[in-house]
């Protein structure tokens, strides 16, 4: 399944949302192209010129692609359109900086700093919020209620039940988000494949190295996980779940061709 498709299937439940909770920054400079910032998210942060603000206003499902700079992605690194363009994205999550002692505190610190220094190549950072997602749990509680293990207690498949009303009541809230952030790290002008990709790893360990050191948990995203935040960022309140879509094959009957 190509990446074509993913986004495109995104746009699809885009476009009968009543309320998209994103606008749209874009750049035109002269044989630069589009710069797209989608909320807080900018795939381009070194763009410049005239900027024009677009809000609800409605984005051809099968131009996010062009207006997004997006070619491929390939093993979690975005390529993008232009200037031979990389993109990896980091989600991280940091400690409660309020719960740290006071050494633990002069270590995060220290980190972020020594992170500050060493760098000689722009990242970005930014938070989304995004609907909270308890369909796992609320499935495993389900199924503690179902068990027919005698060994399980009334007790403990009454508070399993009393669970899974409880994490539905979460799931179907219109009021309850986590703040999930990440880091975009990238690369542009090197048009020796070999070499952009191993620079942009090599960033990506620096960065990684650092974040760790600060005792954040820090992964790379991907092709799925950079399709969700992509849902998630066009389809704010929605529960777009582009690996459920994935494992029930919700694609298989969805095809692309040319408008006649």
């Amino acid at each position: 399944m190509s990446i074509s498709d993913i986004i495109t299937m995104i746009m699809i439940f885009a476009s009968v949302a009543t309320a998209i909770g994103f606008y749209i920054v874009y750049t035109k400079q002269t044989g630069a192209g589009v710069n797209i910032s989608i909320g807080k998210f900018d795939l381009n942060p070194n763009g410049g010129g005239k900027v024009r603000n677009i809000q609800k206003e409605e984005v051809e499902r099968s131009k996010l692609q062009e207006y997004l700079e997006i070619d491929d992605i390939e093993n979690s690194i975005i390529k993008l359109k232009r200037n031979n363009s990389l993109r990896i994205i980091l989600s991280i999550s940091s400690p409660d900086f309020a719960l740290l002692n006071e050494d633990e505190k002069g270590v995060f610190e220290n980190a972020l700093l020594d992170l500050g220094l060493s760098l000689n190549f722009p990242i970005q950072f930014f938070t989304t919020a995004t609907k909270v997602d308890t369909k796992a749990s609320a499935e495993k509680a389900l199924a503690v209620t179902k068990d027919s293990d005698e060994a399980i207690d009334s007790k403990l498949k009454e508070y399993a039940n009393l669970l899974y009303d409880r994490l539905l009541e979460l799931e179907n809230s219109r009021d309850v988000y986590v703040r999930k952030s990440y880091c975009i790290v990238g690369i542009d002008g090197v048009y020796d494949k070999k070499r952009s990709i191993s620079e942009l790893r090599n960033r990506v360990e620096t960065v990684v190295g650092a974040l760790t050191m600060a005792k954040m948990r820090v992964n790379v995203l991907e092709k799925e996980k950079i399709a969700q935040l992509f849902a998630n960022v066009l389809n704010k309140g929605s529960n777009i779940s582009i690996e459920h879509m994935l494992e029930h094959d919700v694609l298989s009957a969805y095809s692309v061709g040319d408008k006649t």
